[in-house]
């Protein structure tokens, strides 16, 4: 599949979800332009490991909600999907990074 074809998939996909909700604070963030006209957008895929309650220690989700934040930051996506993300670790992410759109449910439909 071409990237252009790829994009246009992904767009398609978060515009009903865009639609829904929306959390507006401060000045958007520029995606940059070439001089072609290409739009330069830096994608991610992060899954998180579900928060699970048996774990302890570095893998206990308030120890990695740290390092994660830290990587988001460090990577600057603009547009991120995450994985394996419980409703309350999804709200975690979105409260540490306010530069960012959350849309969606969590996993297991937010329950």
């Amino acid at each position: 599949m071409g990237l252009r074809r790829f994009l246009t998939c992904i767009l398609l996909v978060m515009l009903p979800c865009a639609c829904q909700r929306s959390r507006v604070t401060g000045t958007p963030k520029a995606v940059p332009v070439r001089e072609d006209g290409a739009i330069a957008l830096r994608l991610m895929s992060f899954n998180v490991r579900y928060e699970n309650p048996n774990d302890s220690n570095t893998r206990s989700w308030r120890q990695r909600l740290v390092g994660s934040v830290r990587m988001i930051q460090r990577e600057q996506p603009d547009i991120m999907g995450i994985q394996e993300s419980l409703h309350g670790q999804a709200a975690d992410l979105w409260a540490s990074l306010p530069d960012y759109e959350f849309f969606g449910v969590g996993r297991d439909d937010g329950e």
